[in-house]
């Protein structure tokens, strides 16, 4: 996994001089770099990482050191968590539905096919989510099965899912944000953690306004960091066309198109 090293690397926290604001990498506007999904990690050392799978399959992480190139193509979908040690762990699904999960520990292959999306989330007590989707197709929308694994059991939550993002909400327990879509093609999307279950779209799942993935962190300040993408209805190869908007939704307010690399 030499090609996901940095991620691993016990890096200490970048310090910056009195005054000036610490540095995050950062979501802008860049029309000509169009993402499939995008997901940022934080360290119990107080190191950020973003990660970004393109239009094109390529996925690469940006963080104090500059951009990294992870792989040049065959990548759905990928998502950052703190994994019990305090890194940054990566799980990761190809094109061809394999999942393979890179911690502190190593790389670890979690399916070789069948998998459409698949992300981890850990709490502070070590306990975990696990929420996977094994493919199925329904039309021209890749659909499937949702299953949660826990440390005692396994539980489908859903038939008709394309993406779910398990994650850490503010007071430090389980979310889980899912979306589907009905034999109607309407896509409903939600999130559901301590807060309560938040609607964040149901319309059709064929236009721009529809949501392609949601992800969500908590930094060491307790400010809450959300990533979506928005879908239009088009031929491309992701979940639902191409090419696909991010969004960046923090503290400092809403980032725009594409994926750059800046300080604040």
């Amino acid at each position: 996994m030499s090609w996901l090293g940095h991620l691993f690397s016990g890096r200490r926290p970048v310090r910056t001089a009195p005054g000036r604001p610490e540095f995050r990498p950062r979501l802008e506007a860049l029309e000509d770099r169009c993402v499939m999904n995008v997901s940022v990690g934080f360290s119990a050392a107080g190191d950020v990482t973003v990660v970004a799978v393109y239009d094109n399959g390529a996925m690469v992480s940006y963080d104090s050191a500059g951009a990294h190139l992870l792989a040049g193509s065959g990548i759905r979908v990928a998502h950052l968590f703190r994994d019990p040690s305090g890194q940054v762990g990566l799980d990761v699904v190809s094109t061809a539905g394999a999942a393979v999960e890179y911690d502190s520990t190593g790389a670890h292959v979690l399916a070789t096919s069948g998998v459409i999306d698949l992300s981890r989330a850990y709490r502070a007590d070590g306990d975990f989510h696990l929420d996977v989707i094994y493919s199925s197709t329904s039309g021209n929308l890749a659909t499937g099965s949702l299953v949660e694994y826990t440390r005692t059991s396994a539980t489908l939550l859903n038939t008709a899912a394309y993406f779910a993002t398990a994650y850490i909400d503010p007071t430090g327990q389980f979310g889980l944000a899912v979306g589907t879509i009905d034999a109607s093609f309407n896509s409903l999307v939600s999130a559901a953690d301590s807060r309560g279950t938040t609607t964040l779209y149901n319309g059709s799942a064929v236009i721009t306004q529809c949501l392609g993935d949601y992800d969500e962190a908590v930094d060491l300040a307790g400010r809450v960091f959300v990533d979506v993408v928005f879908n239009p209805g088009n031929a491309g190869p992701g979940s639902l066309g191409s090419p696909h908007t991010g969004r960046e939704f923090g503290p400092e307010g809403v980032a725009g198109q594409g994926l750059n690399l800046m300080p604040l």
